[in-house]
């Protein structure tokens, strides 16, 4: 966004700064970043005030007695960029593969005066869900402000598997100062997998000139997977069945020392998408800058004709974006107009200080805020129907939320075998829905569903009831002759409902018991809370219960 001359205000707070960082600060800011495969590889990198340190990183299963000893890296440490301020200190990773997911593993980082320990989990191979903080630009004059937003978004998502920070980390990449102030203030969150987006403003030099994101890079080892020309600024990685693609969308920045940069990138993209399709890898991008001008002109601007096409393409269900400082949410697109099938693109706000007047609602966008009041931070959980996306103020106002289905493209006969796949106990029916099963439940599911979609008006059910072939067959003579004394009417062709009917293999009463007791279990009361209920009607494209009691056709009749 728009450059400040903050660098010569701030030469006199560096040395100031430092005094609140001991002098031997040392091994500092252990912090977790995401390997290329999420649930079988982990990075751990740290900072250490002193170059020429030599590490020993040991590892092991919590409550093993064997430890391992991992390789660390030495990260290129970033040049003291002007006179009188602080170099960036030296970095050091190791990274982790043949983990097994959902183990809790121990560690330690170990210099000749240092000793530092701590853990971390990998993720369940098959849960119900994976849940990831997604944040937009953090650039700040004031980083508590991007703490805040950190923990925030902690609060509300302790469990989280993953994060990711969607460019502009800092506001000069450069500073070294800003990169102590993002990390300290960041510090609450260092346990969690971090995914970093390459942002225009990690790639400024102190003087405002374009330069290499020599810190950025230092800092994140990301996964080495990238295009030519661009380790550690592009990359990819799993999580179960969805793959990340980040890209490097700052060609205005750093193109002029990278010839055909986009194209290079392009050509690497189809290569990873077409993969991702052989592999049945649900596909989510990052990008810091959208495929449009900006501010919104309605022209696509280079990143858009260099990606736009694969993305259509390749049916990409879902696009982070950032830059703008703003949270919006488009329509499904493709080649930049609302299809049903289409991409959807949502811009993630900002989680620092630093507001921009200039973003503007487009005219695709069904969601938007400007962000001026208050940070944003969204939440993003990976489940096997699609992506479910709710976007939250800092005090924890929800201001949009969305359902983004996804279907895995298959090519070819798969044969399943029942006994080879995960359990999924998790019910995906309501408790209500699963009652069904045993008579009188369908009646007390109506009105537990009616009480719902209007809680506030009183709507007397005077219910009917029969039970049997016999008992069916005379509540409809009763009902036919006039004789009625009630407004529903619920009748059972088994005796005791389907717990009762001819191929139950236990009597109909604990038939009972079993469909209440997994009843009981289910995360959602009635079909007005279930997400994959919410899910079926977007595909139709209603976007609530109400609206599709009011606006579809399908239960009407003619008499």
């Amino acid at each position: 966004m728009k450059k400040r001359v903050l660098h010569a205000a701030c030469f006199g707070v560096i040395s100031a700064f430092a005094l609140v960082w001991p002098a031997a600060a040392q091994v500092q800011h252990v912090m977790q970043v995401v390997g290329e495969d999420g649930l079988t590889s982990r990075t751990v990198a740290w900072l250490d005030d002193r170059a020429g340190t030599y590490p020993v990183f040991s590892y092991k299963k919590k409550g093993d007695t064997y430890e391992k000893t991992a390789f660390a890296i030495w990260g290129e440490r970033p040049p003291l960029y002007a006179e009188g301020a602080e170099r960036a200190w030296q970095s050091y990773a190791v990274r982790l593969t043949g983990l097994e997911a959902g183990t809790e593993y121990v560690y330690t980082v170990a210099t000749d005066t240092d000793r530092v320990e701590g853990a971390f989990t990998m993720p369940e191979k098959s849960p119900l869900e994976y849940k990831v903080s997604v944040m937009g630009d953090s650039q700040s004059v004031d980083y508590g402000e991007w703490g805040k937003t950190v923990n925030a978004a902690l609060r509300h998502m302790p469990q989280a598997d993953l994060r990711i920070s969607m460019g502009d980390l800092t506001d000069n990449g450069q500073a070294w100062f800003q990169w102590k102030e993002w990390l300290d203030e960041g510090r609450t969150a260092e346990h969690i997998p971090l995914a970093p987006v390459l942002g225009n403003h990690e790639a400024y030099s102190m003087d405002w000139n374009f330069a290499e994101p020599e810190t950025y890079r230092s800092l994140f080892p990301v996964p080495q997977n990238g295009p030519e020309g661009q380790t550690g600024l592009a990359y990819f990685f799993d999580y179960g069945d969805v793959r990340f693609i980040s890209l490097n969308t700052n060609e205005e920045e750093l193109g002029a020392t990278r010839p055909n940069m986009l194209t290079l990138e392009a050509g690497w993209l189809e290569k990873i998408l077409k993969q991702s399709e052989t592999e049945h890898k649900r596909v989510i991008l990052l990008m810091h800058r959208s495929p449009w001008s900006t501010p919104y002109s309605g022209a696509k601007d280079v990143n858009g004709t260099a990606f736009l096409p694969l993305i259509d393409k390749y049916e990409v269900p879902l696009v982070f974006t950032a830059h703008e400082h703003c949270y919006a949410r488009s329509y499904p697109l493709r080649d930049g107009r609302p299809e049903a099938k289409g991409t959807v693109y949502i811009t993630t706000g900002r989680s620092g200080s630093e507001t921009w007047a200039e973003a503007v609602r487009r005219p695709f966008d069904v969601a938007y805020d400007d962000c001026m009041d208050l940070p944003v931070y969204v939440e993003l959980r990976l489940r096997k129907d699609g992506f479910y996306v709710s976007a939250y103020k800092r005090d924890g106002r929800l201001i949009d939320e969305a359902i983004i289905p996804t279907k895995k493209k298959i090519n070819s006969v798969v044969i399943l075998k029942s006994a080879d796949m995960p359990e999924d106990a998790q019910p995906h029916a309501s408790t209500t829905g699963i009652t069904y099963a045993y008579a009188g439940s369908v009646a007390a599911a109506v009105k537990r569903t009616l009480e719902k979609l209007n809680p506030h008006r009183k709507i007397k059910l005077q219910t009917g009831k029969a039970d049997g072939i016999p008992g069916c067959k005379a509540m409809i003579n009763d009902i036919l002759e006039g004789r009625r004394d009630g407004n529903f009417f619920e009748g059972m062709g088994c005796i005791g409902g389907c717990v009762g009917g001819p191929r139950a293999i236990i009597p109909k009463e604990e038939g009972k018991k079993c469909v209440q007791t997994y009843a009981d279990s289910s995360a959602f009361e009635t079909p007005m809370e279930n997400p994959y209920v919410i899910g079926m009607l977007k595909e139709l494209g209603f976007n609530t219960v109400e609206d599709f009691l009011t606006k579809s056709h399908l239960y009407d009749r003619q008499f």
